[in-house]
């Protein structure tokens, strides 16, 4: 896949990264001995670069779909344009037959072609923003693994995998099962090593890629 760079891609982010992935850069004996309490708080921290990211990435693409569906709405309203022109050309020769009927002693008997039934249906557009600002892009739900994959696509981007720790329409990923239970439960499925192998580390590692992704589009920028 051939990269484009995001110049729509909100410098804000890679500081947020940094400043979440702070102090998990070198994850290693030291962390193995915080509390799971700890732990838990690192994992919901760095699981923010991924669910932050995507959030991102749809709102890009979004953007750039709205854009390429309204393109084709113009060049209808051109066709409609002329078809008024055509519309207002007719209604003119009427005025004129009529109005020269009224001013001359004989009514004129020349021919008038009837104006044809003209109806321009045009839709409500919206004018929804697509904000990247820090506190717009809290706000939106998680999106699906298959949504972040078709706007990846969109966007023509190759950024790390990382839409597999999402959901899918159809199944729900243990990475955000995880990070459910520790928000609401606070608590994990797991003992504090499998935990640590199985869920944190992972997420470590491909929020890193994330955070490198988005410094290389800064740089390119």
């Amino acid at each position: 896949m051939t990269e484009s760079v995001l110049k729509d891609f909100p410098a804000w982010f890679l500081g947020f990264a940094e400043g979440q992935l702070a102090g998990y850069l070198h994850f290693g004996a030291a962390h193995h001995d915080e509390t799971i309490e700890q732990l838990q708080i690192a994992y919901i921290k760095i699981w923010s670069v991924v669910e932050i990211f995507s959030k991102i990435i749809i709102i890009l693409a979004d953007k750039r779909t709205t854009t390429k569906e309204l393109k084709p709405l113009v060049e209808n309203i051109k066709r409609h344009r002329e078809k008024l022109d055509e519309y207002e050309k007719g209604l003119i020769e009427i005025i004129s037959f009529h109005e020269s009927s009224i001013n001359d002693s004989e009514t004129n008997q020349f021919k008038i072609n009837d104006v044809a039934n003209l109806k321009i249906d045009l839709k409500k557009i919206s004018s929804k923003k697509f904000s990247v600002s820090k506190s717009d892009v809290f706000k939106p739900a998680l999106p699906k693994k298959n949504d972040l994959d078709k706007a990846i696509k969109v966007l023509n981007i190759d950024p790390p995998k990382f839409s597999d720790f999402l959901n899918a329409a159809d199944k729900e990923s243990k990475f955000y099962t995880t990070r459910n239970k520790i928000a609401h439960e606070g608590t994990v499925d797991l003992k504090k090593e499998n935990f640590i192998k199985e869920r944190l580390l992972p997420i470590l590692q491909i929020s890193l890629s994330i955070r490198d992704f988005a410094s290389n589009m800064s740089e390119e920028q």
